[in-house]
């Protein structure tokens, strides 16, 4: 995963196709992902040491998928 991934709830479409990520919030679940294999990205490190983000404040046992294969399954049977 590289740089950041918007969560679609906040992400601003037009004709179903996103428009605007500039004011989207941070996708929570691709974190808990990431976390969940431990390969969190360059940008959540960095804002870790920066104290922007706090990997403890995450729902790790929240419904996210368990690896990237999985959300791809899951996508590729909609």
């Amino acid at each position: 995963m590289r740089g950041e991934f918007p969560c679609h709830k906040t992400v601003r479409y037009e004709d179903g196709e996103p428009a605007d990520t500039s004011s989207a919030a941070h996708c929570a679940g691709a974190l808990i992902l990431l976390e969940k294999i431990d390969k969190p990205s360059q940008m959540m490190r960095i804002s870790e040491r920066l104290g922007l983000y706090d990997r403890e404040k995450l729902d790790m046992q929240a419904p996210v998928f368990a690896s990237f294969e999985e959300m791809e399954e899951a996508m590729r049977s909609r």
